[in-house]
């Protein structure tokens, strides 16, 4: 620990009585850092105000508030925000400004700095970047922690914090060191809770502070040369013409024009997180592809160096069904081939054949498979599948 982080801590420890030295302001440099979408516990496990609640429904919760742009907003779209922050330290305290792209059209937002829960900087907590705001969304947010967002999906927010900022909480801002992350919150009802982020809200981007933030990024893309014209290890090699037509004949009317050059374009972006769920650390996974055969049947599988493969999450066996489950490895794939799985893996998941998850690191890349006969074989990929997506796994800090 610096000496820096020394004094600032104490000031911390001391908030309540005083502090005689003037703690730091902010970095001596500037940094940038790049916008990540939140992997999506919040909808899975409910985040301390909402119990688990679907995308779909958050989505209803917001069009219902009046919040329009929602409505056409997916999943995908939720999990593919861009943007950046530069934080730099002045004369005037810490200026923060946040550019954001990608959010729900028209949606009201919310910025908080926050010490994660196992933080080694202090106990788990939120900050209100910039004066608490409290209420439905007014027309303007100037000097809150309050963003609104164009009709565009664009935000910029900037504020500056002094040392000794603190909110109605009691919470002190003290310096940057204390601090782990950057999220902006959606509030589905449109409304704000002052000090607290409050019910209805889902943290949609976070912007760490430091690079080794536990989480690591990957693009996913289809294999070449496709699976089907070397074949899979199951069925023998096929043209693209014959896995097409067994798909439209077993059900997937999506397939029927779908063409060699779509499949050969799909591509897609994974996310993995490590979260401690209080009793043993656990992989959050999150897959997002475009151009797979619409409204299809496809699961996603992880594979060893050695050709061993676990599914990722939860498996079914049988007839697909168009809806997947919580924490399946099937992707829920819509009308125009738009994909997404979300899953969470601990040590003891199991593989199939007796065998567990383990660790991320015994395991080197992800497999996306294509069931051409409309069908989830358990814990085996089966017949008439082939891997139309493909990527090694992420390093995860």
């Amino acid at each position: 620990m610096s000496n820096l982080q020394r004094a600032a801590a104490l000031c911390l420890a001391l908030a309540s009585i005083g502090c005689d030295d003037e703690p730091f302001a902010g970095p001596s440099s500037p940094f940038a850092a790049e916008a990540r979408p939140r992997n999506p516990d919040h909808f899975q496990l409910g985040n301390g105000w909402n119990l688990p609640t679907p995308f779909a429904d958050v989505r209803s919760v917001a069009v219902s508030a009046g919040t329009s742009g929602m409505m056409g907003y997916e999943f995908q779209d939720w999990m593919r925000p861009a943007g950046e922050v530069d934080v730099r330290a002045d004369g005037n305290g810490t200026r923060f400004r946040l550019a954001l792209r990608g959010l729900v059209p028209g949606g009201l937002y919310t910025a908080w700095l926050v010490r994660v829960r196992g933080s080694s900087r202090g106990p788990k907590t939120n900050l209100a970047l910039g004066r608490q705001f409290d209420g439905p969304a007014p027309a303007s947010l100037v000097g809150t922690n309050g963003i609104l967002v164009g009709a565009d999906g664009a935000a910029t927010h900037e504020v500056t914090l002094q040392p000794r900022y603190t909110d109605a909480a009691g919470t002190t801002y003290f310096g940057l060191d204390l601090w782990d992350e950057i999220h902006v919150a959606f509030h589905a009802d449109r409304r704000a809770y002052g000090f607290a982020p409050g019910p209805n809200h889902w943290t949609q981007v976070v912007l760490p502070i430091r690079p080794r933030d536990g989480s690591a990024h990957g693009t996913v893309a289809a294999q070449s040369p496709p699976q089907y014209s070397v074949g899979n290890g199951v069925d023998g090699a096929t043209t693209f013409a014959a896995m097409r037509d067994a798909a439209v004949a077993a059900g997937l009317s999506g397939a029927a024009d779908y063409t060699e050059a779509r499949w050969s374009s799909a591509a897609g972006r994974i996310t993995i997180n490590l979260v401690d769920f209080a009793t043993q650390v656990n992989t959050n996974v999150v897959l997002t592809a475009e151009g797979l055969v619409p409204a299809a049947a496809y699961s996603a599988w992880l594979v060893s160096s050695s050709g061993a493969t676990c599914p990722l999450g939860e498996t079914r066996d049988g007839r697909a069904q168009p809806t997947r489950s919580l924490f399946a490895s099937q992707l829920e794939v819509d009308a125009i081939g738009r994909g997404v799985m979300e899953t969470t893996l601990s040590p003891t998941s199991q593989c199939g054949g007796g065998r567990t998850f383990g660790r991320l690191a015994d395991w080197a890349r992800v497999e996306v498979a294509f069931h051409a006969d409309n069908t989830f074989h358990g814990a085996q990929m089966g017949p008439q599948h082939w891997v139309h997506l493909s990527a090694p796994l992420p390093a995860v800090p």
